[in-house]
Parts: C-alpha cells; structure tokens; sequence
C-alpha cells in the first residue's frame, strides 16, 4: 500500500501556538499570530466589500470555463503596475495567479529547481514548518540561517555567519 510509506510529520508549531491561544481563558487577549483580522469572538469575518465583490463578480461572469493558467491577465498587468509603478522593470516581470502563498512558494521552488538545480534555498530558523518541505519537494537543497537568539530578538551576527556559507545563485527565503 502506497500510503503505509507515508512519512510522519510533526505538526506545525504556529498552529500549536494557536491552540495554547485558544485554550487561553484571559478576556483581554490579542491573537497576532496568523496576520489575519479577527473579531472579539476569534472570527475572521468576511468583509462586506469582499462579499459585495464577490456577488458582482458572480452577476458578472460570462463562462464557467478554465481561464488562462496564469491567472486574470488584466489583474495580473495592474498588480505589477501597482508594486512596480513606473519602474523599466515593469515591461520584463511576468505576474501570475496561484493559490495562496503556499502554492506560490511551490510554483517558485519548481522554477528554481528548473532553471538552477544546483541552488540552495535559505530558509530561516525559526520559520514556517512548510518551506522546507514544499522547497525539498522540488527536489532542492534547503539550508537554515538562525535570526533569533534566545530572548527572541534578532541575531544579526549569527544570521550573517550563517549566510557567509551561501555561494552565487543561491536563493534565500524571501527569495531574492
């Protein structure tokens, strides 16, 4: 059976950050965990532009078809214009759709893995428990550089002597 060779995985420690902070009974808590607006009730509310755009969008819709693998072109075009502005680098960047950030972070190990096999992607230590995974996935080398020290404060040293290792064409996490 295929899946009795499925590897086990420990669980993702932001995730059991936030159990500890749901099991939490104080009142005046603030969850700043994910990046995601919540309510006092530890919703995370559809917004009612959200909602009215999404009703406009259904009214609107002309096919049930695939769209270009790309995403919408238009979106796409002003996205760029919109982070770019008017720089030159404007007409040689190439924008795409996907799904999430971690379908994002996917489509770019492949990518990288297509174009420089040799790269080593740095990921920081501590970081998302998916990077590694989704990066070594595509068949890339991962590495870590710390940025903490022990009082969770940033280790500009330790972070840089760690790097120091990195070679030309590596790629660090954010990707540059």
């Amino acid at each position: 059976m295929m899946l009795n060779n499925m590897p086990i995985i420990n669980g993702d420690p932001l995730w059991a950050l936030l159990g500890r902070f749901r099991a939490d009974q104080r009142k005046h808590k603030i969850d700043l965990l994910v990046g995601v607006y919540r309510d006092e009730y530890g919703n995370t509310p559809v917004m009612k532009t959200v909602q009215d755009a999404e009703i406009h969008l259904a009214h609107e819709a002309h096919s049930k078809a695939y769209g270009m693998l790309s995403g919408n072109a238009n979106f796409n075009q002003q996205m760029a214009k919109f982070v770019l502005g008017d720089s030159p680098s404007l007409k040689d960047q190439c924008t795409i759709q996907t799904v999430g950030a971690s379908g994002a972070l996917r489509l770019i190990a492949d990518l990288i893995a297509t174009l420089s096999p040799d790269s080593t992607v740095w990921i920081s230590d501590p970081g998302y428990i998916n990077h590694r995974p989704l990066m070594e996935g595509a068949g890339l080398t991962v590495n870590t550089y710390p940025w903490q020290n022990k009082n969770g404060q940033l280790d500009i040293d330790a972070c840089f002597a760690a790097l120091e290792k990195a070679k030309e064409g590596d790629c660090n996490y954010p990707l540059n």
